[in-house]
């Protein structure tokens, strides 16, 4: 790794990593306010593994963050916006507008977000063919394990 490459690497794993959970925070500096983080566990952070040149940009090369976002994020039919262990998050999307408003981003699934965290998934555990056969299997044939889509909401 380069001189400025180390610098970068080390600059966004002491800015964006939060050790006490094991992931990414979901935004720094909050408000304009500096040395502030909003801890919430969102499924931003598969953006930074998906997104990034080399998986080394992230501590660990990102399977911690890979391992938690499988745990309390995915679905079988996409990631939820907010994990369940948060007080803010709102398991149901119903409602008139202002209810849906407030479970917008607290923990509505999102379908779309499934292709990025395979991606990411896919970077953290090159080769696993194994494991990539699991995750397919949790994923495929959602529709035909659920109630309804009552069951899971996603937007």
């Amino acid at each position: 790794m380069t001189s400025g490459a180390a610098r970068a690497h080390d600059s966004f794993n002491n800015r964006f990593w939060f050790a006490d959970g094991g992931y990414l925070y979901d935004v720094v500096d909050c408000n304009g306010e500096k040395g502030t983080q909003d801890v919430s566990c969102r499924p931003n952070q598969i953006f930074a593994i998906f997104a990034s040149i080399t998986q080394f940009s992230i501590r660990s090369g990102g399977l911690p963050v890979i391992d938690l976002v499988q745990s309390k994020l995915l679905t079988p039919v996409g990631l939820r916006s907010l994990s369940p262990d948060d007080p803010e998050y709102k398991p149901i999307y119903s409602g008139d507008l202002r209810s849906r408003d407030g479970a917008y981003h607290q923990g509505t699934i999102w379908a779309w977000l499934i292709g990025p965290f395979i991606d990411a998934w896919s970077k953290v555990h090159p080769g696993d063919k194994a494991g990539a056969r699991k995750l397919s299997r949790t994923l495929s044939g959602a529709h035909e394990r659920t109630t309804g889509w009552n069951n899971q909401r996603s937007v």
